[in-house]
C-alpha cells in the first residue's frame, strides 16, 4: 500500500470509486476499472509482463463498431474476458460522469493504453523501469527425475496411475498389484 501511495498519490484508492463496470452500455464495453488497475500496477511496480498479457486479452475482443452494444456484448464479453481495451470512440465524459475526477481517469487509461497496447511494445521495458515477471514454474519437467518413453506411455494408458507420476503411493501400489493380478490370469 505504501508503494502505491508513494507512486500514485494519497488518492489512488478513491480514483477507483465511481467507475462504471464494462457491462454498463455507457462504457461501450471498455473495461475502465480493469485498465485503471493495470495502470496502477505499471506505475507503482513496473509489472510490464503481467500487465501487457492482461491488456492483450482486452485488445483481442472482436468489437464491431457497426453493431449495437448489445450485439457486441453478447458475442464478445464473457466471464473469462470482461471488457475491452481503451477506445477513442467511447465517450469517457459520459461514462465517468459519476466519478469525482474524470480527467485523471481519462488521462490514466489513455496512458495505460500507450504503455500496453500491442502496437507500442517497448524495445527495452527495463529502460522505463519496468521489470520482467519472475517465472515461478519449475525449470525441469520432472525435477530430479527423467522419465523414459515407456513410463510416459504407461502413465497415459493408465490415466496417470502408473508410469511417470508424482511417486509411489500406497493406493497406487495397491492398484498396481491388483492390475498385475488381472493381467497375469
Amino acid at each position: 500500500k505504501d508503494q502505491m501511495e508513494s507512486k500514485l498519490g494519497k488518492d489512488w484508492e478513491t480514483n477507483m470509486v465511481g467507475i462504471p463496470p464494462c457491462d454498463d452500455p455507457v462504457t461501450n464495453g471498455v473495461a475502465i476499472g480493469h485498465i485503471m488497475w493495470l495502470h496502477n500496477l505499471m506505475a507503482a511496480f513496473g509489472m510490464y509482463d503481467f500487465c501487457s498479457k492482461r491488456y492483450d486479452n482486452l485488445e483481442n475482443i472482436g468489437w464491431d463498431h457497426n453493431k449495437s452494444y448489445e450485439e457486441n456484448y453478447k458475442k464478445n464479453i464473457t466471464s473469462g474476458n470482461m471488457g475491452r481495451s481503451y477506445c477513442t470512440k467511447t465517450d469517457y465524459d459520459k461514462a465517468l460522469r459519476e466519478h469525482g475526477n474524470p480527467e485523471v481517469i481519462k488521462a490514466k487509461i489513455a496512458e495505460a493504453h500507450d504503455w500496453l497496447c500491442a502496437a507500442n511494445v517497448p524495445k527495452d521495458p527495463k529502460a522505463k523501469g519496468w521489470e520482467r515477471a519472475y517465472d515461478l514454474r519449475v525449470w525441469e519437467n520432472f525435477p530430479g527425475y527423467e522419465p523414459t518413453i515407456p513410463q510416459v506411455v504407461l502413465q497415459n494408458i493408465t490415466f496417470g496411475l502408473l508410469g511417470s507420476s508424482g511417486g509411489p503411493t500406497k493406493a497406487g501400489t495397491k492398484y498396481s498389484e491388483r492390475l498385475r493380478q488381472i493381467l497375469t490370469q
